[in-house]
């Protein structure tokens, strides 16, 4: 059995959500739409292919979606984060692209769409990485994630009625 353990964070309460997103020049961030679809396909399979079928969330519900921040002068997706209800998700930022905040404006445009729609109700960031998040945003610990993985086809009792 393979055994993989994550941790659910989520943003401390003390915590002030900006304003406004203040995007750095020559990008551009938007909620993805449909006609978006393409460019994230292609950003994940290239840098994130565990992610690929992230496309489906874009507007797969009235609070779900993808925000992504374009490079203006190329028109690539240079970053994104999915959110659906109160979770916050999938996230990356193209390797050519890091170090200039993007993470930062997805993350928030992301958060404002949760918050606008359910204010009363932590938001939860799925599986997160432990260090970015508590060390960018002061998120802490909010529960443990167990994946389990077991082959069950020799199972016996699951092998009875075949």
């Amino acid at each position: 059995m393979q055994v993989q353990v994550g941790y659910d964070m989520t943003l401390s309460p003390a915590c002030e959500v900006p304003e406004a997103v203040e995007v750095p020049a020559g990008y551009a961030v938007k909620v993805l739409s449909q006609a978006d679809a393409g460019a994230l396909e292609k950003l994940c399979a290239t840098e994130f292919p565990g992610w690929q079928g992230m496309s489906g969330s874009i507007g797969a519900g009235p609070n779900t979606g993808v925000a992504g921040v374009f490079d203006v002068a190329t028109g690539e997706l240079a970053a994104f984060a999915g959110f659906d209800e109160y979770i916050f998700f999938s996230t990356g930022t193209a390797v050519k692209y890091r170090r200039k905040g993007l993470g930062s404006v997805v993350f928030w445009t992301a958060v404002k769409r949760l918050l606008v729609a359910m204010p009363e109700t932590p938001i939860v960031i799925g599986c997160a990485n432990l260090g970015f998040y508590a060390r960018a945003f002061g998120c802490y610990i909010r529960g443990t994630v167990w994946r389990m993985q077991k082959d069950l086809t020799a199972d016996q009792a699951i092998s009875k009625g075949k």
